[in-house]
């Protein structure tokens, strides 16, 4: 799942008219210099990458899959794929409307348990469509929600809780009045879909539904031993060592591991339920998630469809992000094209870099990643920005300085690396925000500003 804010502002696809081509190898020169700034930078150990046009494939691997050890990743390397998880959850959704065993259009209420009671806004209740679409009201993450384990923080998290979690909200605004992206919402509306369905768990649902009849042997829930020894280690913002993550109740929002060679099938699949769903039941699912459902901010030829984020000229992608992964899809149905890009370590850059490979696979020419290297600070001035800022009556801000690195930790959440664009500006890799420190008249520091989603957050120090 993505614990960052999405990059929905660089998601500008391709624009020209498609370019006829022998094939899709004389890309991939290309694709690696567009790469290349990425690994010199770190911003990544490497990255599997697949392109599907017009029914012809292409996966390569550029960098490594571990940072001790040679080889680059294959299509058949796997990795968490986060957020993307989300689409999956809005077919296995479709899927059951077209079964008959529930309606889009039914209210959250219908689905709690009978001792349980759903959150409503005057009287207004949520909808299964507005879980999917992130116009639900429902926070980015349960109310209640302190892991206590932040390395693998939805370990544990199980559907007792989720609904008793789900009690103790309060929403703010109607459902459907606007968008807010929530993982909360779509990892519930993953479970509701597992039990109307009477399904073991979402993972027997997913492979059920989706994953064998597609034959996406390699997208799961839990690795094979098989696949254990596939599955690129995961590794933080700063290239450390992380670890993967384990759901319960909401692995719908983001439990699922792929590899590029399932994901180019699964591309497949949903492009050709565009052209022709008829007699195949995982098709129609695909090709029910395609419509446009509600308007997205900002964007007023895009918008929001289930599981799915639109734009105007009708392509469609998501990304996700766990702690040692992004993951990017792509399909531009107008150019009968789908990328793909697997990452492990978490970086936006993923995104920016995915979205030139679309251009290269139209026919665009493409300008190089713009990657801001960080400047060097005096150790002196990283050491006085050391303490504890108050951002709030219950949450504050801890900074924090390992050798040179300055590190950010926000109550509850683990420590993130910032990285210095001047002596008081430093921007975060892992989320898009950026923190700015303030000196008062006698140059002290005397406040952290915390600029993140249009807002900026000040926090005093202590």
């Amino acid at each position: 799942m993505s614990t960052s804010s999405f990059a929905l502002a660089c998601m500008a696809f391709v624009t020209s008219a498609p370019c006829a081509v022998a094939g899709l190898e004389h890309l991939e020169p290309d694709i690696r210099a567009l790469a290349q700034p990425m690994l010199d930078d770190e911003h990544a150990p490497g990255m599997a990458i697949g392109i599907l046009k017009a029914g012809e494939r292409i996966t390569l691997g550029v960098g490594r899959v571990r940072l001790d050890a040679e080889g680059a990743p294959t299509a058949d390397t796997l990795y968490e794929i986060g957020s993307i998880s989300k689409v999956f959850t809005a077919t296995l959704l479709a899927d059951a409307q077209l079964r008959g065993l529930l309606s889009i259009d039914d209210p959250l209420a219908k689905f709690v348990p009978e001792d349980s009671d759903a959150p409503e806004f005057d009287g207004v209740g949520i909808t299964l469509t507005q879980l999917s679409t992130h116009r639900s009201a429902l926070p980015r993450m349960p109310p209640n929600w302190f892991p206590p384990d932040l390395a693998d923080p939805f370990k544990g998290y199980d559907r007792a809780r989720l609904f008793r979690d789900l009690e103790d909200i309060v929403l703010t605004r109607a459902p459907g009045a606007q968008y807010e992206y929530s993982n909360l919402a779509v990892g519930l509306l993953g479970q509701i879909v597992v039990d109307v369905t009477g399904a073991k768990d979402y993972g027997a649902l997913l492979t059920e539904r989706i994953t064998a009849p597609l034959g996406m042997s390699d997208t799961t829930l839990d690795l094979s031993d098989q696949q254990r020894a596939r599955f690129a280690p995961p590794y933080n913002a700063d290239l450390r060592p992380d670890r993967d993550w384990t759901f319960d109740a909401l692995a719908g929002a983001g439990a699922i591991r792929s590899t590029v060679d399932d994901m180019l099938t699964f591309a497949e699949a949903d492009l050709a339920a565009e052209k022709d769903a008829t007699n195949d039941p995982a098709r129609q699912a695909l090709a029910f998630t395609h419509e446009k459902r509600a308007e997205f901010p900002g964007d007023a030829k895009g918008g929001v469809a289930l599981g799915w984020h639109l734009r105007g000229d009708g392509a469609r992608w998501h990304n996700g992000q766990t702690g040692g992964y992004h993951a990017f899809l792509g399909i531009a149905p107008q150019h009968d094209l789908a990328v793909v890009v697997l990452a492990n370590a978490p970086t936006g850059f993923v995104d920016a870099f995915a979205i030139g490979v679309l251009k290269l696979a139209a026919g665009e020419a493409v300008e190089p990643l713009q990657i801001q290297r960080p400047v060097e600070v005096e150790r002196a001035t990283l050491e006085s920005y050391v303490g504890r800022y108050r951002l709030n009556p219950v949450n504050w801000i801890a900074v924090t300085l390992e050798g040179h690195k300055l590190f950010v930790q926000l109550t509850g959440q683990p420590a993130l690396r910032v990285y210095p664009e001047n002596d008081a500006k430093f921007r975060y890799r892992v989320v898009d925000a950026v923190i700015t420190f303030e000196l008062d008249d006698e140059d002290r520091v005397a406040a952290l500003v915390l600029h993140q989603n249009g807002q900026d957050m000040r926090a005093p120090r202590e």
